[in-house]
């Protein structure tokens, strides 16, 4: 595994501001053992403590030292830890794996913190990394207490512990904000008035630890936002701390998306958007945040009677702006109030929606987004006139109309009513409408317009369209076969003929991408499941709103297969020679794919109690952003919502994307090459 290099600035903050998680553990520890913490207790979180605050002094003089400091401290924390461990699994393995990356980066530390010479940017990075590194540990406790039940109501012990590191943290933040206000004063004044900010919020509110503990970790967000980590310039230069991010597409689609759903989390979580006016549990607002974000379908609250209007108002905003990305929406509102994009914007956006022709972007941007609202304008004409013929009300089916259209279309599954489409599976109109609405979004409008633009040209449709559109129709009529030969004495029983077909056409449809079910999905048969978990793995094709690998990535691999078995070097798809690069990333593509997946399964099998069955499906359903279960999601505690949620995120951005994302940037090739060996794989 390879941990990012930090810096020992960084890594001292991050040592000082965690001192006191071994207190905190001691709250967990009383709290589920119900017992008072004695001298076996104190004396190593003592030690603990100390050890965090003494590996942080000595880090830049004795590193060597100081990890082994560190490393001791660590393991006088799981000594604490340890009644709670025993019975807690999810808590144990939580732990272990943030204590086991903490450790290996603190093995990674260079570069001393002190600068003496220099411009004044470098002589302020270390303090400015000092509180980066004390923000983000002040933040990772809150999490992981959040998580473990550090801080409870009967032991306030936890939340002074928390108090504590953000307090700590805030001091270095504060320091850095007055010392270095000259070299940056804008990014000062954010933290400063941040942070004011804040106290007077805490300060109006009622005697709420958590809440104050909350709060508080916003400041965290905010220097991790603001505070500049390496040698960005001063403010009155070119160099922005956003840099990093909106020059990097992958790391500004993940980053948005990661915006959005926290953005969705806080919305869904005020009292306003629950149905009965209490807020619902901040971890359920956001599993369903980062579900209609990622375009999921699944959730752990009924959408249709858990939120208020304004609720399934907000559910609905982040499904569309989730399917068809902040960015499009960015570009098309920058033109339109008369602006220009900047290059490097202009760059990013055209990668993002695939735009060959940089100058066309805005033009290509307009066309998707008039597309998608023509779609899902003439979707919800359709289900309004059949709502309104099976009698529901006028308000109500306009509504619903409006709401199923838009998340068919993203393929994002989410419905207000509670069984779906069950009670409508006898009704042509919605099962046809919004198969329609599902295949278009998943095929994603640039290969959709692709046709009628070479047909009008008399020009062959490009290539990847071409594999798009076929591996899409193969995969629909192997689905539909499959689903209505397994399915026609089971869960199809009962049905007339007509019915039969339509529906396991419809399941064929909605199965790989979308998440709605006309069907009773607790008597499926393991052949159907496994066909479904196949079909949910593919998902939908590049720039659609469906997840998984994609079609062209099976349309490429499996061309590769071929080309293979014939014993030819090259690969060709409808008359193109398909790179090697092309190929290689297909094959990463997968590989990370599958490795997510056999990490969420196991992760879900090691903390939740459910069978193997449910945990595979739940799983695939995730990471394809499907959103189909058989009973797997109402089975999640906190610890496997937060798993459900993080398998969603990488299988909406991809795999490959998150691993972009990470990267310290690709190398070029070098002028020479190594000499050529064959090696036995079959």
């Amino acid at each position: 595994m390879r941990v990012r290099p930090l810096t020992s600035a960084t890594a001292r903050g991050a040592l000082f501001a965690a001192a006191p998680a071994p207190i905190a553990l001691i709250g967990w520890w009383r709290g589920a053992a119900a017992a008072t913490a004695g001298a076996e207790v104190l004396i190593p979180a003592g030690f603990a403590a100390f050890g965090f605050a003494a590996a942080a002094g000595l880090l830049a003089v004795r590193p060597a030292f100081s990890r082994t400091i560190a490393g001791l401290a660590i393991a006088c924390l799981l000594y604490v830890a340890g009644p709670s461990l025993v019975v807690s699994p999810a808590m144990t393995l939580l732990l272990g794996v943030v204590l086991l990356l903490a450790y290996m980066a603190l093995r990674t530390v260079t570069a001393p913190g002190i600068v003496t010479s220099g411009t004044n940017a470098d002589r302020a990075r270390p303090s400015g990394q000092a509180a980066r590194g004390a923000a983000g540990a002040a933040l990772a406790l809150w999490l992981l207490s959040r998580l473990a039940g550090a801080a409870n109501d009967d032991d306030p012990i936890g939340y002074i512990a928390i108090a504590v590191s953000q307090g700590l943290a805030s001091l270095l933040v504060l320091r850095w904000a007055i010392v270095f206000r000259w070299v940056y004063p804008r990014r000062a004044l954010v933290i400063i008035f941040a942070l004011a900010a804040i106290i007077f919020v805490m300060w109006q509110l009622s005697h709420d630890w958590w809440r104050y503990s909350g709060i508080a970790a916003l400041h965290s967000i905010v220097v991790l936002l603001v505070v500049p980590g390496t040698s960005a310039s001063d403010d009155s230069h070119t160099g922005n701390w956003w840099d990093p991010i909106f020059g990097h597409p992958e790391r500004l689609f993940v980053a948005t998306f990661a915006v959005l759903c926290t953005i969705g989390a806080l919305l869904l979580a005020i009292p306003a958007s629950s149905a009965d006016g209490l807020p619902i549990a901040i971890e359920d607002a956001a599993f369903t945040s980062v579900s209609a974000v990622c375009v999921t379908g699944l959730t752990v609250v009924d959408t249709g009677h858990a939120f208020s209007p304004l609720g399934q108002g907000f559910v609905l905003l982040l499904i569309q702006a989730g399917g068809l990305g902040i960015m499009t929406f960015s570009t098309a509102a920058i033109r339109l109030l008369g602006r220009r994009m900047s290059l490097r914007h202009e760059g990013v956006v055209a990668r993002l929606v695939s735009s060959q022709d940089r100058s066309q972007v805005f033009n290509t941007t307009v066309r998707l987004l008039l597309f998608t609202f023509t779609v899902e304008a003439v979707g919800a004409l359709l289900l309004f006139i059949a709502f309104t013929l099976q009698g529901i009300p006028l308000g109500e089916a306009v509504w619903h109309a409006v709401f199923t259209a838009i998340s068919a279309f993203c393929n994002a599954g989410f419905a207000l009513h509670s069984d779906s489409l069950v009670s409508m599976n006898g009704d042509p109109i919605v099962l046809h409408t919004v198969a329609i609405l599902i295949i278009l979004g998943g095929l994603s409008p640039a290969v959709v317009l692709a046709i009628p633009s070479s047909l009008r040209r008399r020009r062959p449709i490009p290539p990847q369209a071409r594999l798009a559109l076929v591996t899409t129709g193969v995969l629909l009529l192997v689905g539909f076969g499959t689903y209505l030969a397994v399915e026609w004495s089971t869960t199809l029983k009962g049905l007339p003929i007509g019915d039969r077909i339509q529906n396991a056409w419809f399941q064929s449809v909605t199965l790989r991408t979308a998440g709605f079910n006309s069907v009773d999905f607790s008597a499926l048969q393991p052949a159907t499941l496994v066909m479904m978990m196949t079909l949910m793995f593919i998902g939908g094709s590049p720039g659609g709103t469906a997840g998984g690998i994609k079609t062209t990535t099976l349309g490429v691999l499996v061309t590769a297969v071929v080309a293979a078995i014939r014993g030819r070097h090259e690969i060709v798809i409808y008359g193109r020679r398909v790179s090697i690069r092309t190929v290689f990333r297909a094959a990463a593509n997968v590989a990370a794919s599958v490795a997510v997946v056999l990490l969420g399964l196991l992760l879900l099998t090691l903390t939740q109690n459910m069978s193997l069955r449910h945990a595979s499906f739940e799983t695939v359903s995730a990471f394809g952003t499907v959103g189909l279960t058989i009973g797997g999601t109402s089975e999640l505690d906190t610890v496997g919502k937060v798993i459900v949620m993080a398998i969603m995120f990488i299988g909406r951005v991809g795999a490959l994307t998150i691993l972009v994302f990470l990267s310290q940037g690709a190398r070029d090739d070098a002028d020479w090459r190594r000499p050529e060996v064959d090696i036995d794989v079959a």
